[in-house]
């Protein structure tokens, strides 16, 4: 059953693989605009590949996109916990659009030199419509932004990223 599986989905792979890296393209490009965002990491936005693989190596920059948020560990927990559409998991690059906070998840366990800032998150974007995901999303990090805006975590002004952020 798995092979007859495999075999009826790979016809359509590069279809859902080129919708999935065109939205992702535009949520990066969104997200990187809210200021509970310090920075977006995403292959396809101007500057994230100074290696030149996209067009070398890759045909496509991908569909995950790793967020760093203002507030850190807590803020990275509560934008998690505050999305709707896109699920809390670790199975990355489906047709679901998942997110995972890797320092509360899957590198718990690692030796704390080894493990990512407590304020990254990382997301796998799947098939659904980009303002669908953009919208909770968007509410997620308002969610995050807000609390700890509330209790002076922001500053007023940020200083911007390298992306400009």
């Amino acid at each position: 059953m798995g092979a007859y599986l495999l075999h009826r989905g790979i016809r359509t792979l590069p279809i859902r693989v080129r919708a999935q890296q065109q939205t992702a393209a535009e949520l990066a490009t969104r997200l990187q605009a809210h200021p509970a965002v310090e920075r977006v990491r995403y292959p396809g936005l101007p500057g994230q590949d100074p290696q030149g693989l996209l067009g070398r190596q890759l045909e496509g920059p991908g569909s995950i996109i790793a967020l760093e948020l203002g507030g850190g560990f807590d803020a990275a927990c509560r934008f998690t916990e505050a999305c709707s559409l896109v699920t809390h998991a670790v199975s990355l690059g489906g047709v679901d659009s998942l997110v995972q906070h890797p320092a509360s998840l899957t590198h718990r366990p690692v030796a704390a030199e080894a493990k990512p800032d407590g304020n990254l998150v990382r997301l796998s974007i799947g098939l659904e419509h980009v303002d669908d995901l953009a919208a909770d999303l968007l509410a997620a990090l308002d969610a995050a932004w807000e609390t700890d805006a509330a209790a002076g975590a922001y500053a007023t002004s940020r200083t911007p990223g390298p992306m400009g952020s």
